[in-house]
């Protein structure tokens, strides 16, 4: 394992899977409950994953929210986009975007495991739902069936989050005491 502190202040973890790019959240995250003069805790958050992979590598990103809990994950692979919306720990939405090769703003098909806009179906905790296998299914009836339908990336993000935080944490304390 290989930590990198890059010039913007992020830290790469790279393995033998990909590299992992944590951001330090803490100026965001709790925002809202601390006062105007007190200095945000470092909060160290995996921002971004790209697999090692000469074909068709996998790319995922992430938003928090000002509580410090994920938002949002995508995941990237060719022209499929997996986008997982969250609130808290509670799933709103799970859906696949096929998107256009040369085309910025149209897509070509999108499939739905999950989505309820208007909170009239009964949202999953997201640990439960991610023990569950998604099924995504386009408006025609057409079963998307690629590998980023599986939730082995998601969980792998998240596992990776909790585990390697600690690590990323003690990196930046070493960096700043060497300041």
């Amino acid at each position: 394992m290989d930590i990198e502190k890059q010039d913007n202040g992020n830290i790469v973890v790279n393995n033998d899977k990909g590299s992992y790019t944590f951001m330090d959240m803490g100026s965001y995250v709790g925002y809202r409950s601390r006062q105007w003069y007190e200095s945000p805790r470092s909060c160290w958050k995996l921002m971004f994953f790209d697999e090692n992979k000469e074909e068709s590598p996998v790319h995922m990103e992430a938003l928090v929210d000002t509580t410090g809990d994920y938002s949002r994950i995508m995941i990237e692979k060719d022209d499929f986009k997996r986008v997982l919306m969250l609130h808290g720990n509670i799933v709103d939405e799970d859906i696949i975007i096929e998107e256009e090769p040369n085309s910025l703003f149209s897509t070509k098909n999108t499939y739905v495991a999950f989505e309820d806009r208007y909170r009239e179906k009964r949202h999953f905790n997201l640990e439960a739902y991610l023990m569950q296998a998604p099924q995504f299914v386009s408006k025609s009836g057409e079963i998307y069936t690629g590998d980023i339908a599986s939730n082995e990336y998601l969980t792998d993000f998240l596992n990776n989050n909790i585990e390697l935080s600690k690590t990323v944490e003690e990196a930046s304390l070493s960096v700043e005491k060497s300041r």
